[in-house]
C-alpha cells in the first residue's frame, strides 16, 4: 500500500512524544474517533480489498482500535468485508477479510464534446456505462451547436430511463483541448479556437439544469485506464488520445499531472514537419496534423481502395501495405513522444482513442522511434501497449462524477497543481452499490 504523507503523524505508547492524556474521553476524544473513521474509510476507498492488518500498517493505529474503527463503519453500512486474502503473516494460516467500500447508488452523467461527434453517457459509481446516446456534428461547428445537441442527447438519456431510477448526482464534461483550471475555460485560443474564452461550465449546467465539471478529454481517458484499465498496476505513464485531434494525458506517481495551469500534455502541437500542412493551431506540420486518426485512415484508403468511413474502423486494417502505413505513423508520432520519455521516464506508453486495437505495426513503429530517439537506459524501461478501455473519456468523465459524488473536490480543479499521491486520488471503483 502506499504511504501516506498527508496525515498528522500518529505515536504509540512506546514511542516519543506518546501522551496518555489523548486517550481520555470528551470532546477531543470523539474529535479524533471521528478523524480516524474517515481516514480509515478514505484509505479503502483508495485501495479497495484492504484487510485490517494493512489498515493497522498504513495508519499505526492500534489493533483493538481498527478493529472498532472498522465495525462501526461496516455497522453504518459505508464499509463491507467481502473474500479472504493472503494468510497473514503471524503463520497462523488465517486468510483475512478483504475491505471494501460501500457506494452510493447515483447516477452519474459524463458528457464528450469532440471535434465532430458529441457523446452523452448515463453511468453508475462503478464507472459503467448504463446508457449511451451520441450524434455527429460538422467539424469546426459552432460551440453552441455542440452544446445544444449534448442537452438533446441528456434529455433524451432521462426520458428513456426506468422511472424509479436515481436523479444524476453529477456531470462531467471531456473537452479536446486545454482546460484552465481556475475558469473552467478552454484556455489556449490557439487550441479549440472557437471554443476559447467559453465558460463551458456555465453554458452547459444551463442547459442541462445542473452543475457541470469540466476537464481535458486524454486526461480523464488517462484516469480512466489508471483505474480500470491496463494502468491499474502502473505507477508512471503516457496515455496518447489519437481520434481526430492528438493530445497525452501524463501519469505520474499515480496520479494525473495536468500542470501548472491545466495545459500539460499538448504533445500535438509539437512540430515534425516545417514544411507539412497547415494545423489548426496556426503552425506547420504539427503532429496532430501529420498523424491524427483521420488522416492515418485518409492514408489507409487510399492504398485499399476502400474502407470505413469512421477512424474507429482503422483497427479493420490488416494487410502488409496498411501495416507499413501504420508503421510509419506511429514512427512519426513515437519521435515526439521519444522527447517526453528522455524528460519523464515513464513506465510505458499507453496507446488509445481511435487507434485502440491498431494494427501491431502502429506500435511497433511508435516503439521502434522511441528506441531511436531516447537514451537506452529510458527506452529500455518504456514498454508501447494498448489501452484497453472504450470510450476512456466517457469512463474518465465518469470516474470524475464519482469524486464529485462522494464531496470530494476534484484535484485538476483545485490541489492538482502538484503531483498528487496516487493513495490520495484513486477513487475507488472496486466496491459495493448501496442498494
Amino acid at each position: 500500500m502506499n504511504e501516506r504523507t498527508d496525515m498528522p503523524p500518529r505515536t504509540a505508547p512506546n514511542q516519543p512524544g506518546f501522551d496518555p492524556g489523548r486517550l481520555s474521553s470528551g470532546p477531543r476524544s470523539a474529535e479524533r474517533r471521528a478523524g480516524n473513521r474517515e481516514w480509515i474509510a478514505a484509505i479503502v476507498r483508495a485501495s479497495p480489498g484492504t484487510t485490517r492488518a494493512d489498515l493497522m500498517i498504513e495508519t499505526g493505529l492500534s489493533r483493538s482500535t481498527v478493529k472498532t474503527v472498522v465495525a462501526e463503519l461496516i455497522a453504518d453500512s459505508l464499509l463491507a468485508e467481502e473474500g479472504t486474502g493472503e494468510p497473514d503473516r503471524t503463520g497462523s494460516g488465517r486468510r483475512p477479510a478483504l475491505l471494501f467500500p460501500v457506494l452510493p447508488h447515483v447516477a452519474l452523467a459524463a458528457v464528450r464534446l469532440g471535434h465532430d461527434r458529441v457523446e452523452v453517457a448515463l453511468g453508475d459509481m462503478l464507472a459503467q456505462v448504463t446508457d449511451h446516446l451520441e450524434a455527429e456534428v460538422a467539424p469546426g461547428a459552432a460551440p453552441a451547436r455542440s452544446l445544444d445537441v449534448a442537452a438533446d442527447l441528456f434529455v433524451r438519456l432521462l426520458a428513456r430511463r426506468d422511472p424509479d431510477a436515481p436523479d444524476v448526482d453529477a456531470v462531467v464534461a471531456a473537452l479536446p483541448g486545454p482546460i484552465d483550471h481556475d475558469t473552467g475555460t478552454v484556455g489556449s485560443p490557439s487550441v479549440l479556437t472557437a471554443w476559447s474564452g467559453i465558460d463551458v461550465r456555465t453554458e452547459l449546467g444551463r442547459r442541462l439544469g445542473r452543475q457541470v465539471h469540466v476537464d481535458n478529454d486524454a486526461n480523464l481517458a488517462a484516469w480512466a485506464e489508471r483505474l480500470t484499465g491496463v494502468g491499474r498496476d502502473l505507477e508512471d505513464f503516457l496515455y496518447l488520445e489519437v481520434s481526430r485531434g492528438v493530445g497525452a494525458g501524463l501519469v505520474l506517481r499515480g496520479g494525473v499531472y495536468s500542470g501548472h495551469a491545466g495545459y500539460a500534455g499538448e504533445i500535438g502541437h509539437n512540430q515534425v514537419d516545417p514544411m507539412g500542412p497547415l494545423c489548426r493551431c496556426g503552425q506547420h506540420g504539427c503532429v496532430e496534423v501529420m498523424v491524427n486518426a483521420v488522416e492515418i485512415l485518409r492514408r489507409l484508403r487510399q492504398v485499399n481502395d476502400a474502407g470505413p468511413d469512421d477512424p474507429r474502423g482503422i483497427a479493420d486494417f490488416r494487410d502488409e501495405v496498411s501495416a507499413r502505413v501504420l508503421r510509419e505513423a506511429g514512427s512519426t508520432l513515437g519521435s515526439v513522444v521519444a522527447a517526453t520519455c528522455n524528460v519523464l521516464n515513464p513506465e510505458a506508453v499507453v496507446v488509445g482513442g481511435d487507434l485502440l486495437g491498431a494494427h501491431p505495426a502502429y506500435h511497433e513503429g511508435l516503439a521502434a522511434a522511441i528506441e531511436r530517439h531516447t537514451q537506452p537506459v529510458v527506452a529500455r524501461g518504456v514498454r508501447v501497449i494498448s489501452a484497453s478501455v472504450a470510450s476512456a473519456p466517457l469512463v474518465g468523465a465518469l470516474v470524475r462524477a464519482g469524486h464529485v459524488a462522494l464531496g470530494h473536490e476534484y484535484e485538476a480543479e483545485s490541489a492538482g497543481r502538484h503531483l498528487p499521491r496516487s493513495s490520495e486520488n484513486r477513487l475507488v471503483y472496486r466496491g459495493f452499490l448501496r442498494a
